[in-house]
């Protein structure tokens, strides 16, 4: 859709973006900002909730956070996002702020949690 706000991010931030895929299927969608150490964005279908998917893009961006030289992954979520937040807390994120912040693609003031996890050592993950 031409409205869809996330196209221009899609189109100027390709080289940051991992896309997972189920049987040839999109299955969800993971981005990091300006290859620094901010993971931006995760997104799993419902079809393909549960089954693994967050947590393979998110070890995709943590990889290529580390292999940068980054010695930690930082991400803010929605605070009320439980199923996100578990996803996070399983793979070693932790809390480190609170507040309302200024959405800036949606233009209001969302509640968030800044999280963050160490990627020291660094060691690649097998594929």
């Amino acid at each position: 859709r031409a409205a869809n706000p996330f196209r221009p991010f899609l189109r100027h931030r390709r080289d940051a973006v991992v896309v997972a895929e189920v049987a040839g299927e999109p299955a969800g969608i993971a981005a990091r900002d300006d290859g620094g150490d901010c993971i931006s964005d995760l997104w799993v279908s419902p079809l393909h909730e549960g089954r693994g998917v967050g947590s393979a893009l998110l070890q995709s961006l943590e990889d290529a956070i580390a292999a940068s030289g980054h010695g930690r992954a930082r991400l803010e979520l929605l605070s009320a996002n439980a199923r996100a937040m578990a996803l996070y807390r399983r793979r070693g994120y932790r809390p480190v702020w609170e507040a309302f912040k200024r959405d800036a693609t949606l233009g209001v003031q969302l509640h968030k949690t800044g999280m963050a996890k160490s990627l020291l050592p660094y060691r690649p993950a097998l594929r």
